[in-house]
């Protein structure tokens, strides 16, 4: 059986814990215990970097909606527009969470997005290129994320 020692302060025993409050020990954490993670999926790393990029594209285009151009539209365009950006960055945030959801609101932005284009005569091939290649994606770890908020 083991000993407690000053750097190791957790016996044996503190490590058997039954069902969701077991916990790991491994060498990177230097010995010490930490709660083990059930039950909630890892996110890709693919997904991760797609997530990285959707979030700075998101904080870009959000410089857009106090643009002259947009404001040159119409007076609603920047109103549409700057909802449409907020969406598409809470869509990246549930996406790297692992939420359907997430994957369900940038489905639904992005025709949002193409929509609003097609209105204001502003088809912007890459970002509707751009678009297609996250959902593609983002849909293909969709039954790995989570269904509940």
């Amino acid at each position: 059986m083991k000993t407690e020692s000053p750097s190791h302060p957790h016996s044996y025993r503190d490590s058997q814990r039954e069902g969701d409050n077991e916990l790991t020990s491994s060498p990177l954490d230097n010995g010490r215990f930490r709660p083990k993670v059930i039950g909630r999926a890892a996110r890709p790393i693919i997904l991760t970097i797609f997530c990285i990029v959707g979030i700075l594209w998101s904080m870009g285009n959000f410089v857009f909606v106090f643009s002259p151009s947009i404001k040159k539209i119409s007076d609603w365009a920047p109103a549409i527009y700057g909802i449409i950006v907020a969406l598409q960055f809470i869509s990246f945030i549930g996406i790297w969470y692992m939420k359907r959801w997430g994957v369900m609101i940038c489905i639904s932005v992005f025709l949002a997005k193409i929509i609003f284009s097609v209105f204001v005569n502003d088809i912007s091939y890459v970002g509707i290129g751009l678009s297609v290649v996250f959902t593609v994606f983002f849909l293909i770890f969709y039954r790995r994320m989570d269904e509940e908020l």
